[in-house]
């Protein structure tokens, strides 16, 4: 492993299952084979067609809520354009689109539907991708806004003349 930045990762394989450990993140949009470090320090590598998709997390004791169902859409999610994938692995990753959609080609980068997700950041290799959806554009809370312009200071009478 050349890259001198490895961060904690799961890979969800398309067919083995989950895979816990370090991964070098430097050439990760233009790879066709992706090296994991493991914990026990064996270095396993894996072709991003066997990659349904790389979840950042900051403990591996999260990798069983990587399995669970996607969240219901009465939870708290925060603002993006919030995206479902379809894998080749009949598998469904849901998450807000983090990367440019024009980048399609290389991968996309997602980040959890709410802050209390299991990971906190997402790659899906192209390989890995059957079908992608934007299920909704998710905005961000709106503020009340005042009722009366109680700040506003008269400049101009019923009128339209300034006042005295």
């Amino acid at each position: 492993m050349d890259s001198s930045t490895h961060k904690k990762v799961v890979v969800r394989q398309r067919q083995a299952g989950l895979v816990s450990g370090y991964l070098g993140t430097a050439a990760l949009n233009a790879a066709t084979e992706i090296e994991v470090l493991t914990p026990e320090g064996q270095a396993l590598r894996l072709g991003t067609d066997q990659v349904a998709a790389i979840y950042f997390v900051a403990d591996w004791s999260a990798s069983a809520g990587l399995l669970a169902s996607p969240p219901r859409r009465t939870a708290n999610r925060l603002p993006g354009v919030w995206i479902r994938i379809h894998s080749r692995g009949r598998q469904t990753i849901e998450g807000l689109l983090a990367s440019d959609l024009l980048e399609i080609a290389q991968g996309l980068w997602l980040s959890p539907l709410r802050e209390d997700s299991e990971w906190q950041r997402a790659y899906v290799p192209r390989a890995a991708m059957e079908q992608v959806q934007i299920v909704e554009v998710v905005h961000s809370p709106r503020r009340r806004r005042q009722t009366e312009a109680r700040h506003q200071i008269g400049l101009f009478g019923p009128e339209g003349e300034p006042a005295a």
